[in-house]
């Protein structure tokens, strides 16, 4: 006889029955996992972007169910203050980590929170793979990560870690440097970038039978330079079609003139430090380094770039075909960036990343997080690599750690981003760049918004100890500043010249068509000398 009691009885058991059939993502407490890639010297060649050069077929998949962001920039173009600056959610100013030298550990107190170790104390498992840290012995710390960190880069020629496939290359790595360019009839597999992907997907093949969420920060060293790819990479580069492409891309000045080696910078531009610091490592450089170049040298380090790109996709494709094939995407949230741009030939013949230019700032952005992120979404909106660790942290359901010293995280969680692309926001992202020229010093500030950069280089002050070695310095101490004046002030309008050619500054006039470029000039000036806006903007760093 089927009574009440009876009924509330078979409900119950019917609820227990079916209980473990729920995935631990289908629970409403459970934490999606975390896969933070970031790609060394990376600037915006992905075909998702709109590069009609590059072949990424497994990043532009990605980015199909994924935010593309694409007015992302670093907080200043050079990898340990940049990755420092993620790692930490502080702006290089207010740590004063803004050229390399000492170690992260040297600029923020002994119990800062960073990303990781915030992850960490949240109950995930959290590991490193390859480069995240720009000197992870020296950056990170004890109790940061719960797994061993490995690095990806070993000058052994039977290590898989290994940087170069040639064993000739391998020993002169060992003592010098080696080849700048490697171009080798080889597999995939003898690479270490191939062994780094091979870590992120055993890994998580570990981690998905822990009850734990894991936390995996994936680095790969490539496409910086040596420039070393399989041949099948390079000849998807060296055709007919991708050379011309390559040339009207690159290779081609502003009046229609060919490639001559000449770098040629916008009117009133002064500084921009060593256009080729990286490449001049290497063997392989022309006699006289990048002003070396002929055209099809040109060429051939571009083909070599882009090759080094689609080495890095192709492993990175791997560990998203392992998160498909084992219904893991819808668990795991997925970053994909780079710690800043990269100069190829740009203004005539500018290489590497060392300047406060657009193409050394600019960085993709790909954010893929599980019942958030729409189909093939997209926003111009300025944001940052400060940002990251805010967004982790929000999409993560984890509380922001409270900071030491009075710190706090100087970034903002991309989540309404996330939700909706033209959600308010803030108007501009700002990156420095610090150039030693001769004897002195220019600080170099700029402020881009969706669509102009405007920035100042001032002289500063690189010998006085009593501006150095404490935190939370005033941008406008007097005796920071050399000068009364900045040595240049520098004006671009991305819509017109993203490729910042010409410096509108000195057209700027009070005529009423200028009022919003002077009202530009203003906040500039008003966020970064009167603490308003931006109120993060310290100077404190060691030269």
């Amino acid at each position: 006889m089927n009574t009440p009691q009876n009924l509330l009885i078979l409900i119950i058991t019917l609820l227990l029955c079916l209980s473990p059939c729920l995935s631990e993502a289908d629970q409403p407490d459970a934490k999606k996992n975390v896969l933070f890639v970031i790609v060394d010297d990376l600037r915006p060649v992905l075909g998702s972007y709109g590069d009609p050069i590059a072949e990424t077929p497994a990043m532009d998949r990605l980015a199909k169910s994924s935010m593309r962001f694409d007015n992302a920039y670093c907080q200043v173009a050079m990898c340990g203050p940049s990755r420092a600056s993620l790692i930490s959610g502080l702006r290089p100013t207010t740590t004063g980590y803004v050229k390399h030298g000492k170690s992260l550990n040297h600029y923020i107190p002994d119990d800062y929170t960073t990303l990781p170790k915030q992850f960490t104390h949240s109950g995930y498992i959290t590991k490193p793979i390859g480069k995240i840290h720009h000197n992870h012995s020296g950056d990170s710390r004890p109790g940061d990560w719960t797994e061993a960190w490995y690095n990806g880069q070993v000058n052994n020629a039977l290590s898989p870690y290994r940087v170069y496939a040639d064993p000739a290359n391998i020993e002169k790595n060992k003592t010098t440097r080696g080849e700048l360019i490697e171009i080798k009839d080889a597999d995939d597999s003898q690479y270490g970038t191939y062994a780094l992907a091979e870590d992120a997907i055993n890994s998580i093949q570990l981690y998905e039978k822990d009850a734990r969420p894991f936390f995996i920060a994936l680095g790969f060293y490539r496409p910086h330079v040596p420039w070393i790819a399989p041949q099948h990479y390079y000849d998807l580069y060296n055709t007919e079609e991708k050379n011309r492409l390559i040339d009207q891309t690159y290779l081609t000045k502003p009046n229609g003139k060919p490639f001559d080696a000449k770098t040629e910078l916008p009117k009133g531009v002064g500084i921009y430090a060593d256009n080729y610091m990286n490449q001049k490592q290497y063997e392989g450089t022309p006699e006289g380094g990048c002003d070396g170049l002929d055209m099809e040298g040109a060429r051939h380090w571009i083909r070599a770039y882009y090759a080094s790109v689609s080495l890095v996709d192709a492993q990175l494709g791997r560990v998203i075909d392992y998160l498909e094939a084992n219904d893991l995407m819808k668990e795991t949230i997925i970053v994909v960036t780079s710690d800043h741009g990269y100069h190829l030939a740009d203004h005539g013949n500018i290489w590497a990343k060392q300047t406060a230019f657009r193409d050394a700032a600019r960085i993709p952005l790909l954010i893929h997080a599980p019942e958030l992120t729409h189909q093939h979404s997209a926003t111009d909106a300025p944001v940052e690599l400060i940002d990251i660790y805010p967004t982790l942290v929000d999409l993560a359901g984890i509380e922001p750690p409270a900071q030491p010293n009075g710190l706090r995280l100087e970034g903002k969680s991309l989540r309404p981003l996330l939700e909706q692309p033209n959600a308010p926001w803030k108007e501009a992202a700002f990156h420095i760049w610090l150039s030693p020229v001769g004897s002195k010093y220019y600080l170099e500030s700029s402020m881009t918004t969706r669509r102009y950069r405007y920035s100042e280089a001032w002289t500063v002050n690189g010998k006085g100890n009593d501006i150095m070695g404490s935190f939370g310095v005033d941008a406008s101490d007097p005796d920071l500043y050399l000068e009364d004046a900045p040595y240049n002030r520098e004006l671009y309008d991305h819509w017109e010249d993203p490729k910042e050619h010409r410096n509108l500054i000195h057209n700027l006039s009070n005529a009423p068509e200028n009022a919003a470029l002077n009202s530009l000039v203003d906040a500039y000036h008003h966020t970064l000398n009167k603490h308003h806006g931006w109120k993060a903007y310290h100077l404190n760093f060691d030269l």
